[in-house]
């Protein structure tokens, strides 16, 4: 399939489909609250990388945004990978 046809769903394939897109969102944090509780993991080496996989969980990365937000969660992404190589 091309990238420029239009593709139609049925009911049955959307139900199919849509708890796949769905299964890492987590719907009862908002996406600052999920920035943050990723933050903390460490999972991340860049603020960059947190904001695509908020986007790929289905979350609104562009809500990450201001200097001060950043800092502070850059500040966690940092703070946790010292955390994780001091463990190791």
């Amino acid at each position: 399939m091309s990238q420029f046809e239009i593709r139609t769903l049925d009911a049955g394939s959307l139900r199919r489909d849509l708890p796949a897109m769905l299964s890492d969102m987590d719907t009862q944090k908002t996406t600052l609250e999920r920035a943050f509780d990723m933050a903390r993991t460490g999972g991340d080496e860049r603020l960059s990388d947190l904001i695509g996989r908020l986007n790929r969980e289905g979350y609104d990365g562009r809500q990450v945004q201001g200097p001060i937000l950043k800092r502070q969660l850059s500040n966690l992404i940092k703070e946790a990978k010292i955390a994780r190589a001091n463990r190791s």
